[in-house]
């Protein structure tokens, strides 16, 4: 088996299983991020904040009694001439994980008479949040698993390109003589010293 024949089936291999795995790996991300991406497209409008403090509060996670922090805000917003009225700063309940500093810092930016970019459901605007969800590792495994799909979208399309190219280059560079291809890196015998 030549190189070039070794090259060529190790370079199909490669890109059909980064096309199977980016696949697979890209319809898991859609499958679990597909409400957040959702809610990342929801319209906006103002609303106003009524009151906002970072508080410490007592919850449970894994069965253990754990104390965790949250930004006590509520909100007001109008949406079609309709006054709603909200508890919260995510959509979702707020990630224990989540530092006191990082509230603090939220009670600073969402300050009690503010006026606020408020993110609400077309179909029930009844749902709203101001900050979205927390959720960096997700998004940004949905981003390497789209990214790594056209990778292996672009090996697809290209491949042809580089099989002409190399073949055109391949046929130039040959030259026959009785039928046979005799590469450049060829000895050329004489014809009165060939007998011998």
């Amino acid at each position: 088996m030549s190189d070039s024949l070794v090259g060529r089936t190790l370079f199909t291999v490669a890109k059909v299983s980064l096309l199977i795995i980016s696949l697979f790996l890209f319809s898991i991300a859609w499958f679990l991020c597909s409400d957040m991406l959702a809610r990342d497209n929801w319209p906006t409008t103002k609303g106003k904040v009524f009151e906002s403090q970072a508080v410490a509060k007592q919850g449970e996670m894994l069965g253990r009694k754990v104390k965790y922090y949250d930004l006590n805000i509520r909100y007001g917003y109008i949406v079609d001439k309709v006054r709603y009225n909200k508890i919260g700063l995510f959509f979702k309940q707020a990630d224990k994980n989540l530092e006191l500093s990082y509230f603090k810092e939220k009670e600073q930016e969402f300050k009690k008479g503010d006026i606020v970019k408020v993110h609400y459901n077309p179909q029930n605007p009844k749902q709203a949040y101001l900050v979205p969800e927390i959720a960096s590792g997700m998004r940004s495994f949905y981003d390497t698993t789209q990214k790594m799909l056209i990778l292996s979208i672009f090996l697809f399309l290209i491949s042809p390109f580089i099989n002409m190219f190399r073949d055109k280059k391949y046929i130039e560079k040959n030259t026959f003589e009785q039928g046979l291809i005799v590469p450049d890196s060829a000895k050329v015998i004489p014809v009165h010293k060939r007998g011998r």
